[in-house]
């Protein structure tokens, strides 16, 4: 395997994990505010905690969206030869895997 391919590699392996860190943090973040929202303790009003769920919200899909544009067109145009896509393209193919991949969740407690 060329030098260039295994560095390539080991790029995109320290990316994801790091993005994964984020994503991952960010997740537990709107987690924990939507159940500060159900349960009802409330330091803040009503309208300032669904603004901050939306921002956040805003910037996990933005985040997401940017890192799957940014290794898309690093790596499938060199492993693959497909074409690099656009940040549109990149929300609709994060959009696309969520819909096929994403398990359901339940927000009921069992």
């Amino acid at each position: 395997m060329p030098e260039w391919v295994v560095s390539l590699l080991a790029f995109a392996a320290a990316f994801v994990i790091a993005f994964g860190v984020v994503y991952v943090g960010l997740t537990v973040f709107l987690t924990r505010l939507l159940d500060y929202l159900i349960t009802g303790e409330r330091k803040m009003s009503k309208s300032k905690l669904i603004a901050l769920l939306v921002a956040a919200v805003l910037v996990l899909v933005a985040l997401g969206t940017w890192a799957t544009q940014i290794l898309w067109n690093w790596l499938m145009p060199y492993l693959f030869g497909v074409p690099e896509i656009s940040y549109w393209q990149a929300l609709g193919l994060l959009v696309l895997s969520t819909l096929l991949f994403q398990r359901s969740v339940s927000w009921a407690k069992s």
